[in-house]
Parts: C-alpha cells; sequence; structure tokens
C-alpha cells in the first residue's frame, strides 16, 4: 500500500514536471516567435524609412522624325532625323537624405543616336553629363564631374525650347543647344527672394574630351510670378570649330574658307555672353535672349566674333495645342543670317507629342552660304528645312 501511494506521488511529480517544462517550452516559444515577428516588423520599417530616404530614378526622351531640307549642296534631302525636337537621351538621377536638409545627389546621361544606337560621343558612354555631389537647403548645391554648362539655360527664352533643333543660332557656337564641361566643379546658391546664382569651373587638360584649356560659366537669374530674367557667361579654352561647314561662312577668323569648307580652326578660347528674359502673359509666353561670341585662334593672332538677337512668341491654342513662331538675327564681319522658324506641337499625352517645324533661313555676304544648324549648306544663301516628328519622355 505505502509503495502503491509511493509509486503514485512519483509519477504525479514527474507529470507536474513535465506540464511545467511544456508550459516553459510554450512560453519561450511564444517568446521568441514574438521576437521573430518585432525583429521582421523591425526590418520593415528600416526598409521603408530607407526607401522613403534615398531614390534611384531612370528617366529619357526619345525623339525621331522626318526631315525635308530643299537644297543641301545643291540637291533636295529627306532623311530621318534623330533628336530633330529634342536631344535622345538616357539617364539616371539618384539622391539619398543624409538629414538636416542635406542630401547626396547623382545624375549619370546619355545621349544617343535613336536610329543607329550609337552614342552622341564618340567612345564615352555619359556623353551628357555624369556627377556626384551634395545639396543643402540653406547652403545651396556643390557638384563634381561632367556637367553642362550654364549657357543651355537659354533654351529657355529661345524658340529652340518648343521648336527644332534646326532653330538654334548658326553654329550653335554659343553652345545654348547643350555642351558639356568635363573635369568640373560647380556650386549654386539656394533660391533667395527670387535671385539665385551659379558658377562652374572646369580643369580641362590634355586629355579632356571637352577642352583642352581651363573653362569656366557663371550665370545668374531672377524669378518673379510670370516674369523670369537671366545673364550668363561661359569661357572654353583649347577647342575647335569648323565655321564654313557648320554655319557657311566664307571666311573667319583671317582664313578664307571658300576652298574648303572642312578647314579646322583650332583655338585658345571662346568667350560668350549672353542676356535673355520670358514672360507669361494670358496664354502667351513673350521670349527674348541675345548673345555674343568672340573667338581667339590658337595663335591668339586674329580674333571674330558672331552676335546673335532673338525674339520669339509662345501661344497656348488649346490645352494640348502649342504654336511657336520666332526670329533671329546674326551676324559678323562679312555676313548675315536671318532665321524665321514656325512650329505647332500637339501632345497626345502627358509623355507624348507630336510636332510639325519649318525653319527658313537666309544669308548674305561674299560667298556666304544659308546653313541651318545640323542641316548641312545649302549651295546658295537661302534654305528651307520642314520636320515633322514624335517625342516621348519617360
Amino acid at each position: 500500500m505505502n509503495d502503491s501511494l509511493y509509486t503514485r506521488r512519483m509519477l504525479a511529480r514527474k507529470e507536474k514536471n513535465r506540464n511545467f517544462s511544456d508550459n516553459t517550452i510554450r512560453s519561450v516559444n511564444r517568446l521568441q516567435l514574438k521576437w521573430k515577428h518585432f525583429l521582421v516588423f523591425g526590418i520593415l520599417l528600416i526598409a521603408s524609412t530607407v526607401q522613403a530616404q534615398s531614390s534611384v530614378t531612370l528617366y529619357g526622351v526619345m525623339s525621331d522624325g522626318l526631315l525635308f531640307a530643299n537644297n543641301v549642296s545643291g540637291a533636295h534631302l529627306t532623311r530621318l532625323v534623330n533628336g530633330g525636337s529634342w536631344s535622345t537621351n538616357f539617364g539616371m538621377t539618384g539622391t539619398e537624405d543624409l538629414g538636416s536638409g542635406t542630401k547626396a545627389i547623382f545624375n549619370l546621361n546619355s545621349t544617343y543616336d535613336l536610329n543607329t544606337g550609337r552614342t552622341a560621343v564618340t567612345d564615352t558612354l555619359f556623353g551628357g553629363s555624369s556627377f556626384v555631389g551634395i545639396t543643402n537647403d540653406l547652403y545651396g548645391k556643390l557638384t563634381l564631374g561632367r556637367q553642362y554648362d550654364y549657357s543651355v539655360d537659354f533654351i529657355a527664352y529661345s524658340v529652340t525650347s518648343s521648336n527644332t533643333l534646326f532653330a538654334f543660332h548658326p553654329g550653335g557656337y554659343d553652345r545654348i543647344l547643350g555642351v558639356s564641361l568635363a573635369n568640373a566643379v560647380a556650386y549654386e546658391s539656394p533660391h533667395i527672394a527670387g535671385f539665385h546664382v551659379k558658377a562652374m569651373y572646369s580643369f580641362g587638360g590634355a586629355g579632356s574630351p571637352t577642352n583642352a584649356r581651363r573653362a569656366y560659366s557663371a550665370a545668374g537669374d531672377y524669378a518673379n510670378g510670370p516674369l523670369k530674367l537671366e545673364v550668363f557667361t561661359t569661357s572654353v579654352g583649347g577647342n575647335s570649330i569648323t565655321p564654313g561647314l557648320d554655319a557657311g561662312l566664307a571666311k573667319f577668323l583671317g582664313r578664307s574658307l571658300v576652298a574648303d569648307r572642312s578647314l579646322v580652326i583650332a583655338l585658345r578660347k571662346t568667350d560668350i555672353y549672353g542676356a535673355g528674359g520670358s514672360c507669361d502673359i494670358g496664354n502667351f509666353t513673350i521670349r527674348s535672349n541675345a548673345t555674343k561670341v568672340f573667338f581667339t585662334d590658337l595663335e591668339g593672332k586674329n580674333k571674330s566674333s558672331i552676335s546673335n538677337l532673338e525674339a520669339s512668341v509662345l501661344f497656348k491654342a488649346q490645352p494640348d495645342l502649342f504654336i511657336n513662331t520666332g526670329f533671329v538675327h546674326s551676324y559678323t564681319t562679312g555676313a548675315n543670317w536671318n532665321t524665321y522658324n514656325l512650329s505647332a506641337d500637339y501632345l497626345l499625352s502627358k509623355r507624348t507629342d507630336l510636332m510639325i517645324a519649318v525653319n527658313y533661313q537666309r544669308a548674305s555676304g561674299s560667298g556666304q552660304l544659308a546653313s541651318l544648324v545640323a542641316v548641312g549648306n545649302s549651295s546658295n544663301s537661302n534654305q528651307l528645312a520642314i520636320f515633322s516628328g514624335i517625342r516621348y519622355f519617360f
């Protein structure tokens, strides 16, 4: 009897211990499960915070169309033209929030020919821009790398902002069409009471793909409601030009170009100055700019200049239809160009639009040929270009 009682007591104690052990294990398991849930939640929270603070955006433009020119080297020309209404490019930009209004930023951009797939700048993947930097809400932005000089800002005050590549000023020498500088450091101030300034310095060098000598660019702008004003200066050392092909010139920098329009002239430096502005009045945007480009040849013995005066009007005929017209008068010693531009831009959506444009140039001066940008020299003093194309932003 006693043995039986003892046995029952021992079995009960073992059962109690087993139940306690099972309860402990279940409690530990529940605690571990809670910690796992908490850990997963924490990881998701951190991931969502990182995602909110950092971002990388892919962007770009694809533009293509059909060009007809009445006279290129004495013959009609019909061909596909990449980037007729905007440069075809692809890029990525990124930001990381570092706190206290400070962000790390980068941008990589490549321009290319949509019809061939080739990059616009030979052997350069990111021929548009490639830079990294820091921006702060109070102190401005500092960037390092390959960057567009501030001449390109003047697209906002030019007919070309809503017209074609062929409407740029003769030769594109004032760089409004967008030309980058390698090995550059740039600073932009924050906007204060509508004012904003920026400056860029390029170290250049023998290995620089954009300028063998130093270069710099600076600009200041003011915006107040519908009114925008800007001035800029850019100086580029150690580049070269072909004015006989680029602008149809017969003589430039003391050299005759009639016998060889493809003659390359090495430059010591190019100095550019510009002032422009725009104003919105109802459905109209009035734009104007003036630029002057000074050239000094490599020897420093010959100097020449080209001046451009432009006025244009953009009319919003309908929410999805814009009519743009403009006139450019350009001149240098012994030559003048008058360029007339008219275009209609129809928006199929926020990202896709269709454009038709007419550009006409009349040149004057001994031996001077009409030469719309990127079309080629006419055989005489007149040239007409008609472009129709599509553009898609992403």
